[in-house]
């Protein structure tokens, strides 16, 4: 079985949480990504996806003057480098996320997104959602 290592995307957008959503949405269009995961001092504390910002305009939000902490999703549940591709999919899932840091001994180390375990999985077509967990 592979490992979220292998999937996971190195380079990741990072933005504080006092940026506001204005800026949030610049850098995850300039960079063409679903997420940014929020850091304070280099620790993960937060993540913005594209669906938050969504949401966020919807609900009235004024982009420049909401902070990236108002509507970040707080302490997201964050994947390790070893952990099966099976089971950070089956977090996913669980949890309706679709993006998950990737953490290693407490540094953010990269993002893996369901596209890219899903695509994984089509490769590892015998294994079933409850051997993930």
């Amino acid at each position: 079985m592979s490992t979220v290592e292998e999937h996971m995307n190195h380079s990741v957008t990072t933005a504080r949480p006092d940026q506001t959503l204005e800026e949030g949405a610049q850098l995850m269009v300039e960079r063409k990504v679903g997420a940014a995961v929020i850091l304070t001092q280099g620790e993960v504390v937060g993540i913005v996806s594209e669906r938050d910002v969504m949401k966020a305009v919807a609900r009235g939000m004024v982009p420049w003057n909401t902070k990236l902490e108002d509507l970040m999703t707080r302490d997201p549940l964050c994947a390790s480098p070893s952990m099966g591709t099976h089971e950070a999919i089956a977090l996913m899932l669980d949890h309706g996320f679709r993006h998950l840091p990737v953490v290693d001994n407490g540094k953010l180390v990269g993002i893996v997104s369901a596209r890219h375990l899903l695509r994984a999985a089509e490769e590892e077509p015998t294994a079933t959602r409850a051997e993930a967990k």
